[in-house]
This record gives C-alpha cells, sequence and structure tokens, in this order.
C-alpha cells in the first residue's frame, strides 16, 4: 500500500509540474542540427517530448539489463523447488560467465 501512495503522490507532482511549464513556456521556437530544421513548436513540447523520450531509453536499458537476471532468478527457483543440485549462486551478475 506503501508504494502506492508514493506512486500517486508522484503523478500528482509530475501533473503539477506540467501544469506549471505549460504555464510558463509558450514561447514558440525551431531547433536546428546542422542543416535540419525542426517546426515550430513552443518549448513546453520540446521539454515534454525529452522527457518522454528519456523516461522511454531509461526502461528500456533497465530492461535489458534486468532480463538476464530475472532468467537466472527463476531458473534457481525451479531447481530449488524441484530440489535438484544447481551451480552455486553469484552475488553479483559479473562472475556469470
Amino acid at each position: 500500500m506503501q508504494w502506492l501512495k508514493r506512486v500517486a503522490l508522484l503523478c500528482l507532482l509530475l501533473c503539477v509540474a506540467v501544469f506549471a511549464i505549460v504555464a510558463v513556456n509558450q514561447e514558440p521556437v525551431k531547433l536546428r542540427f546542422l542543416i535540419w530544421e525542426t517546426p515550430e513548436w513552443s518549448v513546453f513540447w520540446w521539454l515534454l517530448a525529452a522527457f518522454v523520450s528519456g523516461g522511454l531509453v531509461g526502461h528500456l536499458l533497465a530492461l535489458f539489463t534486468t532480463f538476464p537476471l530475472r532468467l537466472e532468478n527463476r531458473r534457481l527457483l525451479k531447481a530449488a523447488e524441484s530440489g535438484g543440485t544447481s551451480k552455486s549462486v553469484s552475488t553479483s551478475p559479473t562472475d556469470q560467465a
């Protein structure tokens, strides 16, 4: 239940921050990358795009780093439930070869 309260508080704070950004950053801007120019959008949309893309990249990286650990966990749990022997449990992912 504690995690639910934290998530709700985080969502509330994020909504307040988004509305504060919308109220302040309404000036339209163009971004220029070498020879390519973007369409003219308000600063809010560029900040929101950067935030969302950063969050997605972060989640994808976390998925790729935790996926092998989850597979190893599942394999060890099945081995423990069946009572069979398994290879020794390593304490860090770098110990696995």
